[in-house]
């Protein structure tokens, strides 16, 4: 019985100094987009390597969400190395006197006075954006939904992307003389394929103005351009 006693006060107190700050991390590299920033760094060396996956170190990094993936590989005893992959500026939005750069997930990777994007989107208020944040805005619903439109226009045709939001209507300029109107894009996939070809029937027709009005997803009119 004594030496029962004997052997768990041993594996307690073995316990105890695993969860000690003799077990934290004490190298840390990176490889890919990953730089290792001051915040990670303290956060990191203040970390278990023993008790903590590396999902959850991967996954509770301060700055996780500067990168589009990150994963963390424990390589060696007390060290790790953080693997990740750049955020791209996908879209710069108009607010005010400045522009928010997202990616094509809403996460804020700058705050600029010039459009550090490939895209821009115009007529939204932006409420918040934190460098590393999800961006919130007000008709945030709107802004994911013109992202969508941006994202689609990119992806599957030649036309540049143009998009500003007037009266809550989502506007793609297609020519300074023809335009989509998207309304609140509540069906974006069915209104973006019928207004491209109401779009593309208006140019083999010769047409040189009008508003290809889908704001109802199940309507396509061709209205007169009004200036």
């Amino acid at each position: 019985m004594k030496k029962l006693a004997i052997i768990i006060v041993i594996v307690i107190a073995l316990l105890a100094v695993s969860y000690s700050s003799l077990f934290n991390i004490r190298q840390i590299g990176g490889n890919g987009d990953y730089q290792l920033s001051e915040a990670d760094e303290t956060w990191l060396y203040s970390q278990n390597w023993l008790w903590h996956s590396s999902a959850w170190l991967a996954q509770n990094l301060p700055d996780n969400m500067t990168y589009q993936d990150v994963v963390v590989s424990k390589d060696n005893l007390f060290s790790v190395t953080i693997t990740a992959t750049a955020r791209e500026p996908f879209i710069a939005i108009k607010s005010g006197g400045y522009f928010v750069v997202i990616d094509m997930y809403g996460v804020v990777l700058d705050l600029s006075l010039e459009p550090a994007a490939p895209y821009v989107i115009e007529g939204f208020e932006v409420t918040s954006a934190v460098v590393g944040k999800p961006l919130a805005a007000d008709e945030m619903g709107l802004v994911e939904r013109a992202v969508q439109i941006v994202y689609m226009f990119k992806t599957y045709t030649d036309y540049e992307p143009s998009i500003k939001l007037k009266d809550r209507h989502i506007i793609q300029k297609m020519t300074d003389d023809i335009y989509i109107d998207f309304g609140q894009g509540e069906d974006v996939e069915l209104q973006f394929n019928n207004a491209l070809a109401a779009y593309e029937n208006i140019v083999e027709n010769s047409g040189t103005s009008g508003i290809v009005n889908v704001s109802n997803p199940n309507q396509c009119i061709i209205e007169p351009l009004k200036r």
